[in-house]
């Protein structure tokens, strides 16, 4: 038929006019992202020693695909490993994880931080001060895990009960 089309489209435009806004007014209110999204990347603390956990391996550093990482460090007298350098280029950082994936000590983690706009481009190179504290404390952290694998260990008991 020749206005189908039209009246088809119409009947949908009018079913979503009455159905609930969800448009969100974003400064004021803000929607609860994913467990799952990546942010930018952040150092994690120690919670007993209440110093960040990195020792400046390089591992994340080797591990980013476009070489945003920079990291240098010494060995102290105690013969630990001390970061003198850790910066991020957030500006050409592609979120992908890898770094956090790399870390053999869990040192970086993705946070949940999105709102990362500046004025200056060279606001935009997190330092070691700036990338401190901005995950989650390492209980949380440890914590959610624990659910994601125990609701995955679920899961796959429920698959294997189904066959």
């Amino acid at each position: 038929m020749l206005g189908l089309g039209i009246v088809k489209g119409m009947a949908v435009t009018i079913k979503h006019f009455f159905m609930p806004k969800v448009t969100v007014q974003y400064p004021e209110q803000r929607r609860v992202s994913a467990p799952a999204y990546r942010g930018a990347p952040a150092l994690v603390f120690d919670a007993k020693t209440n110093k960040a956990r990195c020792v400046a391996c390089g591992v994340c550093a080797r591990a980013c695909p476009h070489g945003v990482i920079h990291v240098t460090g010494h060995t102290g007298p105690d013969g630990k490993r001390h970061v003198e350098r850790y910066e991020i280029e957030i500006i050409r950082c592609l979120f992908c994880g890898l770094c956090a994936e790399a870390c053999p000590y869990g040192a970086v983690k993705m946070s949940h931080e999105f709102e990362l706009a500046e004025y200056r481009r060279y606001n935009l190179v997190y330092d070691r001060e700036r990338l401190q504290g901005r995950a989650e404390p390492p209980s949380k952290i440890v914590a959610r895990e624990v659910k994601v694998i125990s609701a995955r260990a679920l899961a796959v008991k429920e698959v294997a009960q189904i066959r």
